[in-house]
């Protein structure tokens, strides 16, 4: 009778006292339910995260490559003797292989193709890679190539800079990248040039065609402008600096 008498008891309190005391003991032990729940999954999503940290990347030695580079503004030019500061360190065949097929492929066809230049971080999640690739006649094309860290690959690239020249006429693309607040920008020159005395010898005038671009690096080379009229007002120091 008294194993009765508890159940009772337990089961139908009879004062407020006891009915609070009740729900008290359920309440933190749902309360307890719930804290083993989270704590068990942040465990898990920490775990994650340092699965991701440490993994080995197959990038991890091409990347050790690129010198680390900081700036405020960074004019990128393709050297006229493929030398200075954009002649980069020459990358193997075990290099190029992580390269996107097309690049991989034209390093194959003329090696040395592909040499290292700067490295940038433009968010969180990526790395921008400032490399010197093959062009039409010499590795004189610089291009940025965007390098994911949580995928582990390049996921796409911009030519950033290019020079030529071929029966009078030249071709130079220059390129500034800047911050403007969080993301990363790109104004971007093409020069055309045709020298008349490639036609008539005693023409010494040089026909000229400059062409402007503005470009969202974080959104990996999304057009901002192609205002012409309004780039060359906003970047005529630039210009004037780099004008041939």
């Amino acid at each position: 009778m008294l194993k009765e008498h508890r159940i009772s008891t337990f089961a139908k309190p009879k004062t407020v006292a006891g009915k609070y005391t009740i729900l008290m003991r359920k309440t933190i032990y749902l309360l307890l339910l719930i804290s083993g729940f989270g704590c068990g999954q942040n465990q898990k999503e920490q775990q994650e995260v340092s699965n991701t940290v440490k993994k080995e990347s197959k990038y991890k030695t091409l990347l050790q490559k690129f010198e680390e580079k900081s700036f405020d503004t960074l004019r990128v030019y393709s050297p006229e003797e493929l030398d200075g500061e954009y002649k980069g360190v020459q990358l193997d065949s075990a290099d190029a292989i992580l390269f996107p097929e097309d690049i991989a492929q034209q390093h194959f066809r003329d090696t040395p193709g592909l040499f290292a230049v700067y490295k940038f971080l433009i968010d969180s999640n990526r790395l921008g890679l400032i490399t010197r690739t093959p062009s039409e006649y010499v590795p004189s094309s610089i291009k940025l190539f965007f390098f994911d860290v949580v995928k582990d690959t390049i996921t796409s690239y911009i030519e950033l800079a290019e020079s030529w020249g071929d029966a009078g006429d030249v071709w130079i693309k220059d390129a500034w990248i800047f911050k403007n607040q969080s993301d990363y920008e790109s104004f971007v020159m093409v020069q055309e040039m045709h020298h008349n005395s490639v036609e008539d010898e005693n023409d010494t005038t040089i026909r000229r065609w400059n062409y402007y671009s503005l470009l969202n690096l974080t959104k990996e080379g999304d057009t901002i402008s192609k205002d012409e009229n309004a780039l060359s007002r906003r970047f005529k120091h630039l210009i004037d600096k780099a004008s041939r």
